[in-house]
């Protein structure tokens, strides 16, 4: 097991939370750790704002939607709380590598905003 894996799979012991993910008819259920990162965004007059964005890491290979995670996926935590796969600044990928020395990436950290 990688040692990328095996981090993970501690925090996915300590803190990760089931949920599913949902694109048109797939569904996807796995156990993601909750994450946050932050964003500046600029608004039309140049000012600068910096926003929280809810990210959910998880394990690539138990991700089994076809292909990567793709802006509007949904993630499920019960039927209650939900997320869309997105990230606040259009120009920024909706995930990215947790281990960027990892090829291929055996985790990554997906950003959502809430529904």
């Amino acid at each position: 097991m990688s040692e990328t894996l095996a981090q993970l799979k501690i925090l996915q012991r300590a803190d990760g939370i089931p949920v599913t993910i949902r694109r048109f008819t797939q569904t996807c259920e796995l156990i993601a750790v909750p994450s946050f990162s932050k964003a500046q965004l600029f608004d039309g007059g140049g000012s600068l704002t910096e926003v929280m964005v809810d990210d959910w890491i998880v394990v690539a290979s138990e991700w089994t939607l076809d292909g990567p995670p793709q802006k509007g996926d949904e993630i499920a935590v019960d039927d209650s709380t939900k997320y869309l796969v997105a990230h606040p600044d259009n120009k920024t990928p909706v995930y990215s590598n947790f281990n960027l020395l990892d090829r291929p990436a055996k985790a990554w950290i997906v950003h959502s905003t809430p529904r």
